[in-house]
């Protein structure tokens, strides 16, 4: 860090005075190299560089997202732990996500804050290097296909609610974590260890300089890797919440004109002096929609229709945590 500071060295020499006849007041310089009792004092003044207030703020923002990244993915396991209404089969896969995250900040962001700190040099050897690229691949992998598995529950929690216990078993979620976590080793430890990822001219740089550690891509690599890490499961996860845009829509109409007609029959009723319970219409309103089967009993049932209600609460939330996450992504892949 020395090389950011600029260092100046300014002599003061100590001013002999001698009383003269004719002037007290004048004065002579004696000078240091004549070998006379004049006192010389050397004081050190240092300056910051701009360069150097930058370098600090980026050490901050970087310390800080680490933090943030570590405590708050946390903050997400532990709720889940703790709250025993929150342990449903799409928290599961967002306590994964979490502990995936967790790990990206662990490995993926330490290592990078120490090449940043040391001005760009590895000063863990040619070993580590691989490891660390591998580490990088596999969690940010991990981490968006987790995303896309809760797409897809998402997707079967909303436009099929009936069958969706079925569909999402404990063992299917099983299943499914297993993929999340095994697949990404395909992509990352075996071909950047078996250093089919790049070309045999960067390999060689490589073995001549291990203080640097770069990540460089032969064409088929960049291609196979960023097609299953994010443009696959970027699709899938578009598809899947557009599909439940569209469900979601019609599920909110279906149940406004339920309602609609029904409190118009209910006032129809009262004018003309007959008596109707709230329960036979809706049950008339089922049988008149019987195509509808799954909206018209979630319209009769408010306990179904608040659920619903919460479940598109999420699928929405989630969906715009999506949409950040692959905006955030998608200069990278494109790059």
């Amino acid at each position: 860090m020395s090389s950011y500071f600029l260092v100046t060295t300014e002599v003061f020499l100590d001013l002999d005075y001698r009383n003269s006849s004719s002037n007290e007041s004048n004065c002579s310089l004696e000078g240091t190299l004549n070998g006379s009792p004049s006192k010389a004092m050397t004081v050190e003044k240092t300056w910051l560089h701009p360069w150097t207030f930058f370098i600090a703020l980026k050490i901050t923002v970087m310390i800080l997202i680490i933090v943030a990244a570590l405590l708050g993915n946390l903050l997400v396991i532990v709720s889940v732990m703790r709250h025993r209404k929150l342990r449903v089969i799409t928290n599961y896969f967002v306590v994964s996500l979490a502990l995936a995250d967790m790990l990206v900040a662990i490995w993926a962001m330490c290592f990078n804050f120490s090449v940043e700190v040391t001005g760009g040099q590895w000063i863990f050897g040619y070993f580590m290097c691989d490891v660390w690229n591998s580490l990088d691949v596999y969690f940010s992998t991990a981490s968006i296909l987790h995303l896309c598995c809760i797409s897809v529950d998402r997707y079967y929690a909303i436009v099929q609610p009936l069958d969706y216990p079925l569909i999402m078993t404990n063992a299917r979620l099983i299943m499914m974590l297993t993929i999340v976590w095994c697949s990404p080793a395909l992509l990352s430890f075996l071909p950047i260890f078996m250093g089919w990822y790049t070309t045999s001219e960067h390999l060689d740089y490589r073995k001549k300089n291990p203080t640097l550690c770069m990540f460089v891509v032969n064409r088929t690599y960049s291609v196979i890797s960023s097609s299953v890490s994010f443009w696959v499961p970027g699709m899938v996860m578009i598809l899947m919440y557009y599909r439940i845009y569209v469900e979601a829509d019609r599920q909110e109409r279906m149940l406004y004109r339920s309602k609609v007609a029904a409190a118009l029959l209910n006032k129809h009723l009262q004018i003309n002096g007959i008596s109707a319970g709230i329960t036979s219409l809706r049950q008339s309103l089922d049988g008149s929609l019987e195509t509808e089967k799954s909206n018209a009993t979630a319209a009769s049932d408010p306990g179904t229709s608040s659920k619903m209600r919460r479940e598109r609460k999420a699928a929405r939330t989630l969906g715009i945590i999506v949409s950040a996450f692959l905006a955030c992504w998608m200069p990278f892949f494109l790059w």
